[in-house]
């Protein structure tokens, strides 16, 4: 009686390999827009979170701070109302915090590291507006891969 040796087939192997990469193929872009979807998420509370910090500091001083001297700077007397490692973490996704305000408008101002990151801000002004980035609180600065916020 003659024994076989043991260990896989080539063709065994190739299934396992198939099979491997059926999953992944299914699986990568549920993983990217969870991802995404984390990502807008954070960005969309982070927003929140400065808002309600901002409208508390407008009640108790009767204006608003004045603006940041550049990104990743907290606003001057903010220091009490937001941690400055929550300001100077950026935006989820790669960017930056702006604070601008002049002659009574108030904004925040997403600089972003990636110009293809339109699908991420589009999904943020579904969360916080009124989805298009055309018009409402947050939309996109013309011309710029910049996004703004209008603080009311």
């Amino acid at each position: 009686m003659k024994t076989r040796d043991r260990g896989f087939t080539l063709v065994e192997i190739m299934i396992v390999v198939a099979i491997i990469g059926l999953l992944a193929a299914i699986a990568v872009p549920s993983f990217k827009k969870a991802r995404l979807t984390a990502q807008a998420t954070a960005i969309a509370n982070d927003l929140r979170v400065f808002h309600d910090a901002f409208q508390t500091y407008t009640m108790a001083h009767g204006t608003f701070p004045p603006g940041s001297t550049g990104p990743d700077t907290l606003p001057a007397g903010m220091d009490g109302y937001i941690r400055l490692e929550d300001w100077s973490a950026g935006v989820a996704g790669g960017g930056d915090y702006l604070w601008l305000y002049w002659n009574a408008i108030s904004q925040w101002v997403i600089y972003l590291d990636d110009a293809s990151r339109g699908d991420l801000m589009q999904l943020v002004d579904e969360k916080l507006d009124d989805g298009d980035l055309a018009t409402g609180l947050f939309r996109q600065r013309t011309g710029t891969i910049n996004y703004f916020y209008i603080v009311e």
